[in-house]
């Protein structure tokens, strides 16, 4: 009789234990967030007004025209030692819609610098602001 309990309780915690591996593993209404953080450089020959306006210009003209991002933001260090930070926060539905990002960024991309000559100038323009960066991916914890 010890058995077939031990059995049965197995049997019901191996159940159990696969149902929640399928639902952790359906994550198509799981909102991602992207938090890539910027280190800026501070250029001798540079000044704020020109790395405010590229990068207004790039969000305006790609960034804030992803189809795919329910809420993006830009956040510049305030206060701390590390000054040279600059976060991009972006909120997406799903996985799937983080995924297609890259497609719609870069045409994005090529709709607003339509000619070689203009992108070079913006990538020539960007490199001289901005360092390394990393990127991480988070799923929603709990929501109020």
């Amino acid at each position: 009789m010890k058995n077939i309990n031990k059995f049965f309780l197995f049997s019901a915690l191996f159940l159990l234990l696969s149902l929640v591996n399928i639902k952790a593993q359906d994550e198509s209404d799981q909102h991602v967030v992207t938090v890539t953080t910027f280190h800026l450089k501070f250029p001798l020959d540079g000044t704020n007004k020109e790395f405010n306006d590229i990068w207004k210009d790039y969000f305006d003209k790609v960034l804030s025209k992803s189809s795919e991002v329910i809420n993006r933001s830009v956040y510049r260090h305030f206060w701390g030692s590390d000054n040279t930070q600059l976060v991009l926060v972006s909120e997406f539905k799903n996985l799937q819609d983080l995924m297609a990002l890259e497609k719609t960024e870069d045409d994005l991309f090529t709709k607003a610098y339509p000619n070689k000559d203009d992108q070079d100038k913006f990538n020539k323009t960007f490199r001289k602001y901005v360092g390394n960066h990393s990127d991480e991916i988070y799923h929603l914890v709990n929501k109020k």
